[in-house]
């Protein structure tokens, strides 16, 4: 008999046992968003049905990972996310090589995620966080799901998975506060120019909130000195290292946006443009891609260059987090949410696929802020 449960996530959770006739069972167990399409498909599920079809031939994990991703994932997100995908893939090869999907259960797979949140890799020689190790998790999930559904294994494996792994960083050190922001803005315009054009990317990302394939991104027809607004087209492949016609698409539809910006980072934005046409004047050059972040030498920033200076304007500045390039965007979040800009207006700003994200990362600030508005409420009910 199958049972529904609805989940933390809103969805329903259809599990049962189906039995065959030749004696054999399966376990059955289907998440949907409506309770109507659970209870139907609850219905469906008799205890005794004919055999089952025959299995289709044996496929090793890796290699249903990999046809997996290339049919549903790649291509149709940003570059960022074929990176994340692509990279999970080499981690399940390198563990499970030419392991049978069907012949994984709970145990080995557990010891994949130990494995993944303890062997330390990269150049850093650390191992992967617990944040990198639960998205690994959750993209085998929805892979094995599938797996499940067309007859390569019949066991979710996935199923009460502990994922482990080194802690991130508390979000409330994940951003400076909007003091320490204003003086590390202050600090990044004095030292700020062509030779310099980290610190160009800073105060631009500090003041719009823009990731940095974003900034990188940016081209000159998409700065509107006269409505006072810069409009997110593209990105840029920073990873692919190429140094010019490396755009790519925004990391999802909302992402695709016109913001207003300030006074002073048009200034900040003009004084640049001036920079770079007397120096590409000077030696006869043309921007092709009109990027309004190229290097004098006509290269493209890193994202470690960037994070340098970051990190070095916040010892200047003497924060008390040191952040990197991504935390400018959530300090930028931040002080806006200090500033009583709505929740809503800031996820529009930032380009979030939804409001949810949103209230996600900003969880320690809409707490705080709650208290403070529970204490106003509370002297404002006393005083009547």
């Amino acid at each position: 008999m199958a049972t529904i449960k609805k989940t933390g996530t809103g969805q329903w959770t259809v599990r049962g046992v189906v039995t065959y006739q030749d004696g054999s069972t399966k376990d059955i167990r289907r998440a949907f968003n409506r309770l109507a399409k659970a209870k139907e498909f609850a219905a469906g599920l008799t205890t005794e049905q004919a055999s089952p079809v025959a299995a289709p031939a044996e496929i090793s994990f890796a290699d249903y990972y990999d046809r997996w991703i290339t049919t549903y994932k790649l291509g149709k997100h940003s570059d960022v996310t074929d990176t994340w995908y692509t990279l999970v893939g080499g981690y399940i090869r390198q563990y499970f090589h030419d392991t049978l999907i069907s012949g994984i259960d709970r145990a080995s797979y557990q010891k994949f995620l130990d494995w993944c949140a303890t062997t330390p890799r990269g150049k850093r020689e650390q191992p992967l966080s617990r944040t990198t190790v639960s998205r690994i998790n959750s993209y085998i999930k929805a892979v094995v799901l599938d797996a499940v559904e067309d007859g390569y294994t019949r066991r979710d494996f996935t199923r009460r998975a502990v994922v482990s792994g080194t802690p991130s960083k508390p979000a409330s050190e994940k951003y400076v506060d909007a003091g320490e922001l204003e003086k590390m803005v202050s600090i990044a315009e004095r030292h700020a120019s062509l030779e310099a054009m980290s610190y160009y990317v800073v105060i631009f990302q500090a003041l719009t909130g823009a990731r940095f394939e974003e900034a990188l991104g940016m081209t000159w027809e998409c700065v509107n000195f006269d409505q006072h607004t810069v409009t997110f087209k593209r990105s840029w492949l920073y990873k692919n290292k190429k140094r010019f016609n490396n755009f790519g698409p925004l990391k999802n539809v909302q992402s695709y946006r016109t913001i207003p910006i300030s006074t002073s980072l048009l200034a900040v934005l003009s004084q640049l443009r001036q920079e770079q046409r007397k120096a590409y004047l000077a030696v006869g050059y043309r921007d092709t891609d009109d990027l309004c972040f190229r290097k004098a030498d006509h290269s493209i920033l890193t994202n470690n260059a960037v994070n340098d200076t970051v990190r070095r304007l916040c010892k200047w500045a003497g924060t008390k987090n040191s952040i990197t390039s991504h935390g400018l965007r959530h300090s930028h979040g931040s002080m806006l949410l200090y500033k009583g800009v709505s929740i809503l207006a800031i996820s529009r700003r930032l380009g979030h696929a939804s409001v949810n994200i949103t209230m996600k990362v900003y969880l320690h600030e809409v707490d705080e802020m709650k208290q403070k508005d529970d204490q106003q409420t509370l002297k404002a009910l006393n005083e009547l």
